[in-house]
């Protein structure tokens, strides 16, 4: 049926209308996802992701069994690809015309229903052995520091592995990772020390051992 020429104007208002209004949608939705924090948040959360007791704990063993150039270099490489891989993943965040905020979301934009499984799985596969090893790692630390001041004490690791847990529990009911970004600057400051503490502690032992 023909439109008549006073029903035009009142349509095509209508449609502008519901375009803006479907514009305004999009831009709260997306002004909603913004995220809180600075590029300074977002170094501290990458380097405690990265800089786990799963990571660097096997390193000087792979160091010693490489020997110093393959080990070097092997480091230098994992650093490169780790570095590409990031930088990749960083230029994806808005892929399809749409912001993509996790992981999974991103493989299910790029390879469809499969990518967005496969990745859930490896990342729950990945985040039970780091949490396994942070468990260990952390309960092992905290009674090296309890025998150090109680040498006859009587918690045994199992104890120290339960504290950490709860510690760990309480710090999941936060809402968000931006909650836990002064966490993980404490984190990123202490994985710096305990490098500079190692590297320092090395260069001690090896003039000590060079003099004898």
């Amino acid at each position: 049926m023909a439109l008549s020429l006073e029903e035009v104007p009142s349509t095509i208002t209508a449609t502008t209308r519901e375009e803006e209004k479907s514009n305004t949608l999009e831009e709260e939705e997306e002004e909603g996802d913004e995220g809180k924090g600075t590029w300074k948040h977002a170094a501290f959360h990458v380097a405690t992701t990265i800089a786990t007791p799963a990571a660097y704990a096997p390193l000087p063993f792979a160091l010693a069994s490489l020997g110093w150039p393959l080990g070097v270099s092997s480091l230098v490489a994992g650093t490169v690809a780790t570095w590409y891989s990031s930088l990749l993943i960083a230029s994806l965040w808005r892929w399809n015309g749409k912001k993509q905020i996790t992981y999974r979301h991103l493989a299910e934009s790029t390879f469809g229903f499969w990518g967005y499984w496969s990745i859930a799985f490896f990342q729950q596969v990945a985040s039970l052995g780091n949490n396994i090893a942070i468990q260990i790692a952390a309960g092992s630390s905290l009674k090296a520091v309890y025998k150090y001041f109680h040498r006859d004490g009587t918690l045994t690791l199992q104890h120290f592995i339960i504290f950490f847990g709860a510690f760990e529990l309480f710090l999941s009911q936060l809402p968000n990772i931006h909650s836990l970004r002064w966490v993980n600057a404490l984190c990123t400051i202490s994985t710096i020390s305990f490098a500079g503490t190692t590297i320092g502690v090395t260069i001690y032992n090896g003039k000590t051992l060079n003099c004898l």
